[in-house]
């Protein structure tokens, strides 16, 4: 089995859901094989970033590679310590630093699966013919979500009015990162 190295922290509950659910996931692989508990579940390492941190380095959308910059090196040293650690293949659990994925690769020999990629690909293997784009304010500002759903023939729904992204936000950062969703719960 191939060791899953998680860089996780930018939402603690995301990452104890793709703990969880990748662990269950395996599980019930395991099971409908035939196999009795205790049941396989993959080696995984999990490399915590701050959250305060890292929202202190974003960047500004639009504002060029630079701004990005000490954001992008959390992101990457992380996965050089999983990679040195002998991960297989990395993913984020969040959205948000898939914005930066193609710069957070820099320099890394360790595969990192894109959650838009895994996401568009999905959405089309449903047959889904229209998304909306719902996340982080970085998420739903950008464009990577609506340019690859636009790649696969997937018309994305306009983007929220500004207010509303505010709002989500504050959601984000008040009920699920604070701990007062089901998620979230302490």
């Amino acid at each position: 089995m191939k060791k899953i190295g998680i860089v996780g922290g930018v939402g603690w509950p995301s990452t104890a859901d793709y703990y969880r659910l990748i662990c269950s996931g395996a599980n019930n692989h395991f099971r409908a094989l035939g196999h009795s508990a205790p049941l396989p579940t993959p080696p995984i390492m999990i490399e915590s970033v701050n959250q305060a941190q890292t929202r202190s380095l974003r960047g500004e959308l639009g504002a060029g590679e630079a701004s990005w910059a000490s954001f992008d090196a959390v992101f990457r040293d992380a996965f050089l310590r999983l990679e040195v650690a002998g991960c297989d293949f990395g993913i984020i659990a969040s959205n948000t630093p898939h914005a930066r994925l193609h710069a957070i690769r820099q320099g890394l020999d360790l595969p990192i699966i894109s959650i838009v990629e895994e996401a568009a690909r999905e959405t089309q293997r449903m047959g889904t013919t229209n998304a909306l784009v719902l996340g982080t304010s970085v998420t739903m500002r950008g464009d990577l979500y609506p340019a690859r759903l636009r790649d696969l023939g997937i018309v994305p729904t306009e983007r929220l009015p500004e207010a509303e992204i505010v709002r989500m936000q504050r959601l984000i950062d008040d009920e699920f990162y604070g701990g007062a969703t089901e998620a979230g719960a302490s």
